[in-house]
């Protein structure tokens, strides 16, 4: 969980029902803080990865959610503000919970100016009026690679720190909870392979929905 850079923001924490006869382990506190704590310019004594919470007094969640949100928040300089969704939040019954967020940001590299603009898309795998809504998108020149499989239509897009961003975009059934459940991690490494490997870089005009995905699970 450490942060590599300023564009990945990682965190995690390991919340316990607090005890009053014996303090957590100061060694093995350290250690763990060696492997999953995440760096940071500031040295704040208080940062561990294991925390004391009193789940038992909050018969609803309401306040240990709002504790376990600040700390995430503190973590990743105030660029996750909330991990726990409002029906799960820790209640009276919880002894651990254990909350890992990460935050991000691919740079895409493009050629020229973009262009902003609204776009149709559609909700289904079926083209018609019924399911297309409009978006705003953006449009640029960038360098790419993509690739068929019977299934999937794969593309690749590369960022300013060399990174790719990897789109599936299903050619014979729709984007749905059932197609996801069959999509294995063996799938994801065969299908990043192909590309990488059989597909060539190319430059060309490419348009994204501007969509913001913000979950809490």
């Amino acid at each position: 969980m450490k942060n590599k850079d300023e564009v990945h923001v990682d965190a995690c924490r390991l919340f316990f029902e607090q005890r009053i006869v014996a303090a957590i382990n100061a060694e093995l506190s350290n250690k763990i803080d060696a492997i999953y704590l995440e760096s940071t310019l500031n040295d704040q004594n208080d940062r561990h990865v294991i925390k004391e919470i009193n789940f038992l007094t909050d018969p609803i969640g309401t306040a240990n959610k709002w504790k376990m949100d600040m700390e995430i928040k503190k973590a990743t300089y105030g660029r996750i503000q909330k991990v726990i969704r409002n029906d799960l939040a820790p209640n009276w019954r919880t002894r651990m919970s254990l909350v890992v967020a990460s935050d991000d940001s691919f740079h895409w590299k493009v050629h020229g100016d973009v262009q902003y603009s609204r776009a149709y898309f559609y909700s289904g795998f079926e083209r018609n009026d019924g399911t297309k809504f409009g978006v705003n998108s953006i449009k640029a020149k960038c360098e790419f690679r993509t690739v068929d499989t019977a299934d999937v239509r794969i593309v690749e897009l590369f960022s300013f720190e060399s990174e790719s961003l990897i789109i599936l975009i299903p050619l014979r059934k729709k984007l749905s909870s059932e197609f996801l459940k069959k999509v294995k991690a063996d799938n994801l490494k065969t299908w990043i392979t192909k590309i990488q490997t059989e597909a060539e870089r190319k430059v060309g005009t490419i348009m994204l929905p501007l969509l913001s995905v913000n979950t809490a699970t």
